[in-house]
């Protein structure tokens, strides 16, 4: 069931991506062209008020034209290489997009689906519980292939998953093995006295009980 979610989750977050793939290129070259059409109308400003200077100054008079220049000289120039030409910004431009880059929100989707797999494959494999959680579900009865979810006491390693075997030898019990050692299971009708000595009581106790095997 899971495993369908994220299933759906690839394909609709792949489907989008190849939908939106090149947008964010195209975005930018919108960007550009208005930001081309702006820089032309102020040059195209610039020439128009400069024409505008060029003919008042036709008209000036000696002395206006000594204190214009004068005006100029007082204003400060920008500096000039040995050449004597002024240095220009060198500044590079910003970098476009990969013409395959898709939709932010797109991207954004397949990173976090990818993401969640991930985190949800190593849930599982650090909780055995979560794996248990999510990946199984109760017996209603032991057989062989089945596994069984075994808990360890404070400090002595970690639970697993078991599987479960069915034995060789006589009486064909089922098996385990669990920190390299192998357990049985044993059904409660067939060593009631035993269990009892044990004290195998409460739930499951319709279920067995295991041991270690001799």
């Amino acid at each position: 069931m899971i495993g369908a979610v994220f299933v759906m989750l690839y394909a609709y977050s792949g489907q989008w991506c190849y939908e939106t793939a090149g947008q964010p290129l195209a975005q930018a070259k919108i960007e550009l062209a208005q930001q081309e059409a702006v820089k032309n109308a102020t040059l195209e400003l610039k020439r128009n008020a400069t024409s505008s200077s060029n003919a008042t100054a036709a008209n000036l008079t000696t002395e206006e034209l000594l204190q214009e220049l004068a005006e100029i000289e007082a204003e400060p120039h920008h500096s000039a290489n040995e050449s004597g030409v002024p240095l220009a910004n060198t500044t590079s431009p910003k970098p476009l997009p990969n013409q395959y880059l898709p939709n932010a929100w797109a991207g954004a989707l397949f990173f976090f689906v990818f993401t969640a797999n991930a985190l949800f494959f190593l849930m599982g494999h650090w909780m055995v519980w979560f794996k248990c959680y999510t990946l199984y579900q109760p017996a209603e009865s032991l057989n062989e292939g089945i596994y069984a979810h075994v808990h360890t006491h404070a400090h002595k390693g970690k639970p697993g998953l078991c599987r479960l075997n069915r034995s060789t030898e006589k009486p064909h019990r089922l098996t385990f093995q669990f920190q390299r050692q192998n357990y049985e299971h044993l059904a409660h009708e067939e060593e009631k006295e035993s269990a009892e000595e044990l004290g195998i009581t409460g739930l499951g106790e319709h279920n067995g009980y295991v041991r270690v095997m001799q």
